[in-house]
């Protein structure tokens, strides 16, 4: 009797990180076998996802709700899906190890910079005692390299809802303090209260309970807090 492609995988995982295509050309000849659009590749993610909520005691989340949550529960079992499309958006971060984000981080300072998901690829942390600001929208980060340059504060842009790349950045930095915002609609506010959840040292950046505004009508009033 053959043996269903799911299992196959499922007993090749949690392994050596690998890349999603990878697996499935290894295991079915097939590198687009495990795709987000494929049956099996449907049927393996949930798998993950059920076994994550059931041995961590957590509640179960379709995997296949959208691309962040798809790309997590394979990371989970270390599958990489895409490490080089995964980005995320920082300025003057001050990193130090020896990860290729270190590199590029220091190499030009005052300028936005595109990390990926493979450039975290290694050691890095935070220089000791800085703090992080984090927003939605490129539009602040832009505005912040106009006016401040390489004196402006750290910050993060998600680029909106956080891809792989800005969960394996931020959550890395610990309980590091960040100042988190987005805007105050409800994409913004779903943003606002993942980061909540999962980075122990985020606090709120003009952003109260209710607020409505968009980052761009209070741009003037976020470079002030960015200014060293």
């Amino acid at each position: 009797m053959s043996v269903p492609g799911y299992l196959l995988a499922w007993a090749r995982l949690p392994g050596p990180a690998r890349l999603l295509a990878e697996l499935a050309a290894a295991l079915f000849r097939d590198p687009h076998a495990l795709d987000r659009s494929m049956p099996l590749g449907r049927a393996c993610v949930r798998a993950l996802e059920l076994r994550r909520a059931v041995t961590e005691g957590g509640s179960y989340r379709d995997p296949l709700e959208d691309t962040q949550l798809w790309s997590a529960t394979w990371a989970g079992a270390g599958v990489i899906c895409d490490a080089v499309s995964a980005q995320v958006l920082v300025l003057n971060l001050p990193l130090t190890g020896n990860a290729p984000a270190v590199r590029l981080c220091h190499a030009a300072p005052g300028e936005p910079v595109w990390l990926t998901l493979r450039s975290l690829r290694g050691a890095w942390e935070l220089a000791r005692g800085a703090e992080v600001f984090v927003c939605e929208n490129p539009t602040v980060l832009e505005a912040a390299a106009d006016r401040y340059g390489a004196s402006s504060r750290p910050l993060v842009c998600t680029f909106g809802l956080p891809s792989q790349a800005s969960w394996e950045l931020l959550t890395g930095l610990g309980d590091v303090r960040c100042h988190v915002r987005a805007d105050g609609d409800v994409v913004g506010w779903r943003i606002v209260n993942q980061l909540r959840d999962r980075l122990p040292g985020a606090l709120t950046w003009r952003m109260p309970e209710g607020c409505t505004a968009y980052e761009e009508e209070l741009l003037e009033d976020l470079l002030s807090d960015l200014g060293s």
